[in-house]
Parts: structure tokens; C-alpha cells; sequence
């Protein structure tokens, strides 16, 4: 039996292939052997020496107990087989109890993180999913800009419109003042001419 209960991956298999309520009480039978192993030696050898046990036995057990789960999940059981150990081999059974107590404690720890984490993934999804359906803004950008009426191409045509008839009109507005200058300076021409035909000759002697 010390080849059994000093085998850390063997009880481990053993305390893996229980159920949730089973687990819990195999890990108490382990955590309260461990606690009573742990006492100085020589205190165990005393209750050896004096009722012939290492720890305090309740009930007798049959030897022929072979189960390994039935043993972890009867604490009389475990201390039936401490029981028939020699102190060294119970030293060695006591820290093979704590190594599978580390174990189990850490399969359960990272079982709990990854259920947590699969949890906390689904509205990840969730939300990823809302964002890939989701317009991509430029497009949603465009379809705005697309919505809205162009603006009017005519708008420009007023303003450049009005320029073009201003400088026409100031056009035509120098034109006529050049053409009431060469009339004043033509009419400055021809009045000494009409002048000097309209003055009679002098009489000759």
C-alpha cells in the first residue's frame, strides 16, 4: 500500500476521476492526515510506543481494503494504512498528500479561469460581431455625403455673370467718353475753320 499512497500521479489520476462532492471530501481526508503527520516525530513515535499506533485509530479496518478510492474518501481508512507504515514511509506519504493537494488546487484554480475567460469571450464576440457589421465610416461617410443634394453648378455663373456685364458696362462707358472726346476735339478743329469762312475779306483798293 505505501507504493500506492507514495505515488503522486497515481492519486491524482485517482482524485481526477472523482466527482465534485467526492473530490471535496477526499481533499479534506488528505489536507487532515497532513496536519496530524506533521507533528514532531518523536511525538509520533511516543503514540506508537505507547498504544502502538503513529495516529490515534478510531476503528479497525480490513487489510484487505485495496480500493484507492474508497481509501481517500475514509479518513478512518487513510489512517488504518498510515497506521501499518514505519515513520519514514509515513514522512514520505505525508508530503506526496501535500504535493497532490497543490496539484488539485491548481487544476481547479486554472479550470475556474478558463471557464471565467470563455465566459467573458462570448460577449467579446458579441461585440466583435456588431462591429464587423458595422459600415465602415468612410463608407458610412459617403453614403451622407451621397444623400445630400450636389450643390448647383449655376451658383457660380451669377457672380461671374455680374462681373463680366460690370466690365462691359465700364467698357461701354469709356468707349462713349473716347468718343465724346474725339467729337470735342473735332468740333475744337472745325470752329476755326467756320470761323474764318464766316469772316468776310477785305475789300481791295
Amino acid at each position: 500500500m505505501f507504493n500506492l499512497l507514495s505515488n503522486q500521479i497515481h492519486l491524482v489520476e485517482h482524485l481526477n476521476a472523482l466527482n465534485e462532492q467526492e473530490l471535496a471530501q477526499a481533499k479534506d481526508n488528505l489536507e487532515q492526515l497532513v496536519s496530524l503527520l506533521s507533528v514532531p516525530a518523536a511525538k509520533l513515535l511516543m503514540n506508537r510506543k505507547a498504544t502502538g499506533n503513529m495516529l490515534a485509530q478510531h476503528c479497525e479496518l480490513a487489510e484487505n481494503v485495496s480500493s484507492i478510492s474508497e481509501i481517500l474518501l475514509s479518513k478512518d481508512a487513510l489512517i488504518n494504512q498510515i497506521n501499518q507504515l514505519c515513520l519514514t514511509e509515513a514522512v514520505v506519504v505525508r508530503d506526496t498528500f501535500e504535493n497532490c493537494l497543490e496539484v488539485i488546487t491548481s487544476q481547479v484554480t486554472i479550470t475556474s479561469q478558463v471557464t471565467t475567460a470563455s465566459h467573458q469571450a462570448i460577449p467579446a464576440q458579441e461585440a466583435t460581431a456588431q462591429i464587423s457589421n458595422r459600415k465602415p465610416l468612410t463608407e458610412q461617410a459617403t453614403a451622407e455625403v451621397t444623400v445630400i443634394k450636389p450643390l448647383n453648378k449655376n451658383n457660380v455663373s451669377p457672380i461671374r455673370l455680374g462681373e463680366i456685364k460690370q466690365r462691359l458696362a465700364q467698357a461701354v462707358e469709356t468707349d462713349n467718353h473716347q468718343k465724346q472726346a474725339v467729337k470735342a476735339k473735332l468740333n475744337g478743329l472745325l470752329k476755326p475753320q467756320s470761323d474764318s469762312i464766316s469772316t468776310p475779306l477785305p475789300k481791295q483798293a
